[in-house]
């Protein structure tokens, strides 16, 4: 578990501005590309605003920032607790002499995390979910249908959000599930071949994400945010290494780098807008690499290697490398996949005195 903190509980917190792209404002609802939040929004807008508010028609827009509170403690804030379960099985059959193969489940629950939340945030998740989230609607003020007396500028017009304060809130929980799995086997090529031609290594680590999930609306904990297989947490990743060598000194080594294909965008979007751009388009589609290297030890305390990564100048698809370029919420995750192409090196490691022994 997590307590929080002082600055947590008790920051007075300073003066910040902010944007807003307001959730109510009849041609946001109108963009909105997935149907059930678009719908969500619709409902929870009527009943937050109540009378005089249409959302087919009524105009919420800021031609600046809004003036708010960031950083902003809450005494209201409770521990974090987590839950996790581990579990590892080890496999060493003896009909298969030098193979080993390791598999760990884990399954992690974070509940109340604590989370700086930001004013969009919030206004937001006020009313996106299947229910009118109060407490994302406590962090900022609304006008009503008629502005208070003395009001000017935007914050003047009818349903404006005139103030907000942001700072940390029991704002999610985290659930994360999957398999880390890790097999090796080795080869003496004297065993089947009758002849000492050197050793063969093979090894497989990766992981298999079942499910991970961010719960962000504390008013209904059943609204989840799927994150696995999304940019950044592939369904599968996996790195394959066969090493060759055919004396001790002298060693040749090929890694593979795979990942499955990861979601830009959900398939909803083509129910709404069937022509918003192409099937394929909406994941990043799967993607390897492969890094070839040579190691020598010239002698005791001293080898050299050299190699090639990226060997065959993979790259990930032309759309992928546009939201990489264009930033976004996906584009922070998109350097899972090797941007820089082919490159090679070369290096040496020298050891001497006690480090040699």
């Amino acid at each position: 578990m997590r307590i929080p903190t002082l600055s947590n509980l008790f920051n007075r917190g300073f003066q910040t501005f902010a944007f807003i792209t307001d959730p109510c404002d009849a041609s946001v609802i109108r963009n909105t590309t997935d149907p059930v939040i678009r719908a969500n929004r619709r409902a929870n807008c009527v009943t937050l605003l109540g009378a005089g508010y249409d959302p087919d028609s009524t105009a919420i827009t800021y031609t600046q920032t809004v003036e708010g509170r960031g950083g902003a403690g809450s005494s209201l804030l409770t521990a974090e607790d987590s839950r996790s379960y581990t579990f590892s099985v080890s496999f060493t059959p003896r009909f298969i002499p030098r193979f080993s193969l390791v598999l760990d489940y884990y399954n992690i629950n974070v509940n109340n995390a604590i989370e700086t939340v930001f004013a969009n945030t919030n206004v937001s998740n006020c009313v996106s979910g299947a229910v009118i989230n109060t407490v994302a609607c406590s962090t900022f003020v609304r006008n009503g249908l008629v502005p208070p007396s003395g009001s000017t500028g935007q914050v003047n017009q009818p349903f404006a959000v005139t103030s907000f304060a942001q700072g940390p809130q029991n704002f999610a929980a985290r659930t994360a599930q999957g398999m880390d799995f890790n097999a090796r086997y080795a080869i003496d090529t004297a065993d089947f071949l009758g002849r000492d031609l050197g050793r063969i290594d093979y090894s497989l680590r990766g992981t298999y994400n079942i499910r991970q999930e961010f719960f962000e609306n504390i008013a209904d904990p059943s609204d989840a945010t799927e994150n696995d297989a999304t940019p950044g947490q592939p369904r599968v990743r996996f790195l394959s290494t066969v090493t060759y060598s055919p004396i001790d000194r002298f060693s040749l080594t090929w890694d593979w780098d795979y990942q499955t294909s990861q979601e830009l965008f959900d398939s909803d979007l083509l129910v709404q807008d069937p022509d918003n751009r192409r099937a394929e388009l909406l994941e990043t589609g799967s993607f390897s690499s492969h890094d070839f290297a040579a190691r020598y030890e010239v002698r005791d305390g001293l080898s050299i290697r050299a190699g090639v990564n990226n060997a065959f100048d993979a790259e990930p698809a032309a759309h992928v490398q546009q939201i990489t370029a264009g930033g976004g919420a996906n584009a922070a995750n998109i350097d899972v996949f090797d941007l820089f192409g082919r490159r090679f090196f070369v290096g040496a490691n020298l050891k001497f005195g006690a480090a040699r022994d």
